[in-house]
């Protein structure tokens, strides 16, 4: 299966706005090698040098237009990245502040308890409820993982399949 199938297949469907677009910046990628290689650029290019080129002026990143990695492409793929990221951190926090809830709630639990049989039929069916709840935030960090996993390797990917499918190579 290819990767742009792949990430798609393995999306967390409610995030789906926040996933890298692998295909996009691939043809992003494509496009700008055959417009470097048709304007008679070198096939072979150092996407090093390329962030090399970046300069700041006036708070803006500025790149040479005639280079191969075309402003269009670093700027899709700047957009792209914050995008993950942002949305990474905001699911972390979020994550995190249920966390805190949940332990906030155990703790509570915990000092409320008082020996008796109905208090303890209540506690048990509380912490049947707490431990729900702290699966389900479980469930949401994994997917926070697996969310990371793909986008990484998806921006990885964009480069080495963009390299061997449009032979235009950059080295990351």
């Amino acid at each position: 299966m290819k990767f742009g199938q792949r990430i798609l297949a393995a999306q967390h469907s409610a995030w789906s706005p926040f996933y890298l677009d692998y295909n996009g910046l691939k043809k992003i990628l494509e496009e700008s090698c055959e417009t470097a290689q048709q304007s008679g650029h070198k096939k072979t290019s150092s996407f090093a040098s390329t962030i090399s080129l970046l300069s700041i002026s006036g708070g803006r990143n500025t790149v040479d237009e005639k280079h191969p990695l075309s402003t269009r492409f670093l700027q899709a793929l700047n957009d792209e990245v914050e995008k993950v990221v942002l949305f990474f951190l905001q699911e972390q926090g979020r994550i995190a502040y249920q966390l805190v809830q949940l332990r906030h709630e155990q703790t509570v639990l915990s000092s409320s308890f008082n020996p008796g049989e109905t208090a303890e039929i209540a506690l048990a069916g509380n912490l049947v409820a707490l431990r729900e709840k702290y699966n389900a935030a479980g469930k949401q960090l994994l997917f926070l993982i697996q969310f990371v996993d793909l986008n990484v390797t998806g921006k990885s990917l964009v480069f080495v399949i963009g390299n061997h499918e449009s032979k235009c190579h950059f080295v990351i």
